[in-house]
């Protein structure tokens, strides 16, 4: 009788040892596990902190190029946001898009179709998605230059005006002469169904 309950309470007194180191490791474990994913999670939005820095400053630095030059042609334009682009893999285009109003709209079209873009007109993407001339208006707000041209060429000639949440945040940055983002957005020219965001200075 005394051996089996001193093998009863070796047993017990094991499994209790064995369950405390489990519960121990196991907690230590998860704490590891925690400080692990807050590491690479600090590291991740620093990195998604400097990007949105960085290109702040090159919409900064190509605002402050249109404000201190007369005007600015295509190739002036393609010239300094190549430099532009080559430091800030983040960036999917660079735009300006000037306000023309509804008389102007015919100029500007033929403007555009002179610089090599035979096909350039004023357009807005309709509920089902598709890219049709732009509805007659007071005022659009079209791409006329993008940088790179290479897979942004469906933006050129959008009217972002045309888009409500665009438009609201076009506005606010000209209402307050500071950047504004949109909220999450799919890009006119996006093509594998990923967002993104705009933000207007």
């Amino acid at each position: 009788m005394r051996r089996t309950l001193l093998w009863t309470g070796v047993l017990v007194c094991g499994a209790s040892i064995t369950l405390s180191l489990f519960l121990g490791l196991r907690r230590l474990e998860r704490q590891n596990a925690k400080a692990g994913f807050e590491t690479v999670a600090q590291a991740r939005f620093s990195a998604l902190e400097t990007n949105i820095r960085l290109t702040l400053n090159s919409l900064v630095s190509l605002g402050s190029h249109f404000d201190a030059s007369r005007g600015v042609d295509r190739l002036q334009f393609s010239r300094f946001t190549t430099k532009l682009l080559a430091n800030n893999h983040a960036i999917r285009a660079l735009e300006w898009s000037p306000r023309i109003s509804r008389e102007q709209r015919p100029g500007c079209e033929q403007a555009a179709r002179s610089d090599g873009f035979p096909s350039f007109r004023i357009t807005q993407r309709t509920a089902e998605g598709r890219m049709v001339g732009a509805a007659d208006r007071e005022a659009y707000f079209p791409v006329f230059f993008v940088e790179p041209l290479a897979g942004n060429e469906s933006a050129l000639g959008f009217d972002l005006a045309s888009n409500p949440s665009r438009r609201q945040a076009l506005e606010r940055a000209a209402d307050t002469g500071v950047p504004v983002a949109t909220s999450r957005i799919t890009l006119v020219q996006e093509t594998a169904g990923q967002y993104g965001f705009l933000v207007f200075i």
